[in-house]
């Protein structure tokens, strides 16, 4: 009995009343697209802003672009990976150029984020 006492009170005595809280640091990738375009008989010209609004260094963009004609039906769909190189709250430019015809809309979607 009393070698479990002297046991108990050796391990309060070299254990620390110090408790530290770990702190966990999440980067948070996240980007955001705004784009204009241009449809022509022949071709569609997209131009192009990616914004870096998350917590972390971004170093390219998958973008899922949609090509609608003028009854909202989806002609092609491509994916396109972008590098960009984007610290958080910056912007970087693209521009896109592509060999379809009958374009009437055109819908871009941020599909992977590679940090």
């Amino acid at each position: 009995m009393t070698f479990i006492l002297a046991l108990g009170l050796m391990s309060t005595a070299f254990q620390s009343c110090v408790y530290e809280e770990p702190v966990v640091v999440v980067a948070t990738p996240d980007a955001d697209v705004f784009f204009d375009f241009w449809a022509g008989p022949r071709s569609v010209e997209i131009d192009g802003e990616i914004f870096n609004d998350g917590s972390t260094f971004i170093r390219a963009v998958e973008l899922e672009v949609r090509l609608f004609d003028d009854f909202g039906r989806l002609i092609t769909t491509d994916f396109i990976v972008v590098d960009v190189f984007l610290d958080p709250r910056e912007t970087g430019f693209f521009s896109l150029d592509f060999n379809r015809r009958y374009v009437f809309d055109v819908d871009i979607i941020v599909r992977n984020i590679f940090i």
